[in-house]
């Protein structure tokens, strides 16, 4: 993998990589072909990352590979055989993740033989029947609370009772007629809820529990591994749809023989090698960010409190933040400087191409070897050829050898 990135850092150090993104032939491409180029990017930017989405589909996510109406057997509220009811059963509003169909249809093999036990149990016709009455029921309960709820927003019940009692209003008589309805509807219902036959009398609920609880301690230590390498399958998924593309793309890159073809074949490929870097950036930050916080930084902090030191941990925290803050602002601060230094050169290095003293900025001849109003040596002597060169201009003039000294002494020149 780091030689892999290594190859990748360098195909974007080619000299001509960065302008063969906008380039054709070495020439800029017009309004229209930019338009067309960038069409064409955001249609392979689409198309990859669809394509990464459907190979991430052959590894279901944690929420399908453990679905919930498998997650609440074996949750601990339900050790008790009493805390099990109708609507543990009722799967028709479990939500169906959409179009990831090949991820829902694939379960853990304990949720399959969890299924198995509770089909033994859905079966039969007389759950069947009592399953679909205590859904309307809980229904009818729902639709009632929020009636109930909507009046007491409406009105304040206590003050409705009181102006019932005293005044002939006839809209505060109305709601708390209705609302004392409700009430009786609502208590008349969840008593025939109640009255429903107990899950534990139906055939296969005895086999469902003790399967259950024989592996309830294998499931959760399941459902928690599998929760915490998925980023990494996701991860996995991801570099085998992109790695083989972008290995593709950079044999064509560069090993393409000059040909009619090659301006063409050269931009198309710079475009693709910067879109097919971005998954794995954006996978490879998004993998850092499950793997720090959820993994590595729990395992130190659990380590801190197991001795007692937590409050180490919090200096150390400090002084990493504060490290990180401070290299951000040395780095961008460098870089600005650097930029600086390169314009305050250029713009000297244009002042003296036009026969100005490079401090003063007055006229100076070019004979001159010193400025004759500040007495800036404006001579230096070509590394090369030994010929005598304006010290300010980056090359020299008779034989093209570079001059080093041009940026070095400028930098303290007042542009």
């Amino acid at each position: 993998m780091i030689h892999f990135y290594n190859k990748l850092k360098t195909l974007f150090q080619k000299n001509n990589f960065a302008k063969d993104l906008w380039h054709f032939d070495g020439h800029a491409l017009n309004a229209f072909s930019i338009i067309l180029l960038i069409s064409l990017n955001l249609f392979l930017l689409f198309a990859v990352f669809d394509g990464i989405e459907s190979e991430q589909q052959k590894s279901p996510t944690p929420s399908s590979y453990f679905p919930h109406e498998c997650k609440v057997h074996f949750d601990t509220n339900h050790q008790n055989p009493a805390n099990t009811t109708y609507k543990d059963f009722d799967t028709t509003d479990t939500y169906n993740y959409g179009y990831d169909y090949v991820a829902s249809t694939t379960i853990s093999p304990l949720c399959e033989q969890l299924k198995e036990k509770v089909s033994v149990v859905t079966s039969q016709k007389d759950f069947q029947t009592n399953l679909t009455l205590h859904k309307e029921l809980l229904a009818l309960i729902q639709q009632t609370q929020r009636r109930i709820s909507e009046l007491r927003e409406t009105y304040n019940i206590r003050l409705t009772e009181m102006i019932a009692n005293q005044t002939n209003d006839t809209e505060f008589i109305k709601a708390k007629k209705e609302f004392d309805s409700l009430i009786i509807t609502q208590n008349t219902t969840q008593k025939r809820v109640d009255a429903l036959p107990k899950i534990e009398t139906y055939k296969g609920f005895k086999e469902l529990r003790d399967f259950v609880q024989a592996n309830q301690t294998n499931f959760i230590e399941q459902e928690k591994s599998y929760s915490k390498w998925y980023p990494f399958y996701n991860y996995f998924r991801m570099l085998s749809f992109v790695l083989p593309l972008l290995l593709l793309v950079y044999l064509v890159y560069r090993k393409t023989p000059d040909t009619k073809a090659t301006p063409i074949i050269n931009l198309i490929c710079a475009n693709l090698v910067v879109i097919l870097t971005l998954p794995l950036l954006f996978g490879t930050i998004e993998l850092i960010y499950d793997l720090i916080p959820k993994i590595l930084l729990e395992k130190i902090v659990d380590f801190f409190i197991s001795i007692g030191l937590l409050s180490i941990l919090k200096y150390i925290l400090i002084g990493i933040i504060t490290l990180i803050v401070g290299s951000l602002i040395y780095f961008v601060q460098k870089k600005s400087a650097q930029m600086a230094l390169k314009r305050d050169a250029s713009q000297i290095q244009r002042i003296v191409a036009n026969g100005l003293c490079g401090r003063c900025k007055n006229k100076v001849n070019e004979n001159y070897h010193f400025c004759p109003v500040c007495g800036n040596d404006l001579m230096t002597t070509c590394s090369h050829c030994s010929k005598e060169i304006k010290k300010e201009l980056p090359y020299c003039g008779h034989c093209g050898t570079p001059n080093h000294s041009s940026l070095k002494d400028t930098n303290t020149y007042d542009v």
